[in-house]
């Protein structure tokens, strides 16, 4: 899960620069997306370690859940500045639930081994 872990966070580091540049640079909280990629990407390298992994990929998926539900729960009174806004929050929360489900699923195989 370690390798998984460094992809997604490379990825959300990426989306988080694409947001950033397609608002127009001048939205810091576009990079949001960034912060918790740089993290996650930290949280796999850390995971290579076998005596890390555990924790790692724990620390990994807790800040990715904690990045979904800031992506997906939207806020009443919050109005995207702009589509590229709008549509860099949808592919956020869309890449960090399928990295949650790639882990559930690897915690379920670690347990039955």
């Amino acid at each position: 899960m370690a390798k998984p872990t460094i992809g997604f966070g490379i990825l959300l580091t990426l989306i988080g620069i694409v947001g950033f540049v397609g608002t127009g640079a001048s939205h810091p909280t576009a990079l949001i997306p960034a912060f918790f990629g740089i993290l996650i990407l930290i949280a796999g390298i850390l995971a290579q370690d076998e005596a890390r992994r555990k924790h790692a990929i724990h620390g990994a998926l807790g800040l990715a859940l904690l990045c979904f539900l800031g992506s997906a729960i939207k806020m009443p009174t919050h109005r995207a500045p702009n589509p590229t806004a709008e549509l860099d929050k949808h592919i956020t929360a869309a890449v960090c639930l399928v990295y949650l489900i790639f882990g559930v699923i690897s915690f379920v195989n670690a347990r039955r081994k």
